[in-house]
């Protein structure tokens, strides 16, 4: 129930007050709430009918006002059914202090006629507005709008349709609990999807459609414990794009947002099945290589390389060079800070020794570092 209301917030509530305050109004309609609830109170039997029908009707809107959202998308028609509600509620107030429990069953009666046809009302608006639980609500006020009408008529011309005349409203109300429950499940679907969708967006670079450093290191990390628990190679490559700000300057910045996204492209569609690849910040690019050796990733590293010499990018005057630096970790407990860090640091001094090169390392060997020139 708390993961259903973390997404539906408070209408799961009213729609279990609403449900419950009918089987406590139709208890006492039928006279078993008086027999086994309230048998040496007869005071309160005397008003139990009027007043759970006013409360179910109230939960009933509060529900229907809550699940389709009608204080943002229809804000006069929900002032109208707040100031129905307080007037209703005043009057009964009023009755019961009166002692005038047939004016209060004369309101109950004529709030529950307006409740039904508010209920259908607002289901064909917020169905005509496109909301996709709609069809499902407005079905359900069809069906005990019309159980109430048939029951009126029933007993206003004293027809006898038997047992079914008598439970009409238990039937429909049971009718209407499972269409609102699909209304719910449904609704709790789209939200759920629309959640997963937006938690996506967030972790995907909105330029180059990879991921971003966020997205990355929710990927990498249970990969990152994985591997260390047993004992793996993993490493990791960062590439930054020689003097990218060039482009920037003499092109303008959508040239510059092209040769990302084309770079992007391009590292996208190199990497391996398992690998994550994401957009560091900037014209820096990193490659997390699960399972993967130290000569194996320079290699890699070194492809990517000369593929980003030879792409295509429409600036004639611009060779598009990068800086790569590579580090691996094996059978040490570190962080996957750290190793980024050193990758970094390798590139670092990729970009010190004239750029357009790979330089790479084992993280926490920086005195054994070696170099892999551009050729």
């Amino acid at each position: 129930e708390a993961g259903l209301y973390s997404v539906l917030g408070v209408s799961s509530y009213f729609y279990s007050a609403y449900l419950l305050s009918f089987l406590f109004a139709n208890l006492a309609y039928t006279g078993h709430a008086y027999q086994y609830l309230w048998p040496d109170h007869p005071e309160v039997q005397h008003w139990a009918n009027p007043v759970l029908v006013i409360v179910f009707c109230l939960f009933g809107l509060a529900f229907a006002t809550s699940f389709l959202d009608t204080r943002q998308r229809f804000p006069r028609l929900y002032k109208a059914i707040v100031a129905a509600g307080l007037l209703v509620s005043l009057l009964t107030v009023l009755s019961f202090i009166l002692g005038a429990q047939g004016l209060a069953m004369k309101v109950a009666m004529a709030f529950l006629i307006l409740f039904s046809l508010g209920m259908m009302v607002l289901g064909v608006l917020s169905w005509r507005a496109g909301i996709p639980s709609a069809k499902y609500f407005l079905a359900a006020s069809i069906t005990h709008t019309s159980a109430i009408v048939l029951s009126a008529i029933i007993v206003l011309t004293a027809l006898d349709w038997g047992d079914f005349g008598i439970h009409i409203i238990e039937i429909a109300m049971l009718v209407d609990a499972v269409l609102l429950a699909f209304a719910l499940a449904d609704q709790f679907r789209i939200l759920q999807n629309e959640k997963f969708l937006a938690e996506k967006l967030a972790n995907i670079d909105h330029l180059t459609g990879i991921w971003n450093r966020r997205g990355f290191q929710q990927l990498v990390s249970p990969l990152w414990h994985t591997g260390l628990r047993n004992q793996h190679h993993m490493s990791v490559i960062l590439m930054d794009l020689d003097q990218f700000k060039r482009v920037n300057d003499r092109h303008g910045h959508a040239s510059g947002d092209q040769v990302l996204q084309q770079t992007a492209s391009m590292l996208n569609s190199s990497a391996r099945a398992g690998d994550v690849l994401a957009r560091w910040g900037g014209e820096e690019f990193i490659l997390f290589l699960p399972e993967t050796g130290l000569s194996k990733a320079t290699h890699i590293a070194e492809r990517l390389r000369q593929s980003l010499i030879r792409m295509e990018t429409g600036l004639t005057d611009l060779p598009l060079t990068a800086s790569l630096g590579v580090a691996h970790v094996h059978a040490r407990d570190i962080g996957m800070e750290e190793l980024i860090r050193y990758a970094d640091s390798y590139l670092y001094r990729a970009k010190e020794e004239g750029r357009n090169r790979v330089f790479f390392g084992e993280a926490g060997d920086t005195a054994n570092t070696e170099a892999q020139m551009a050729t």
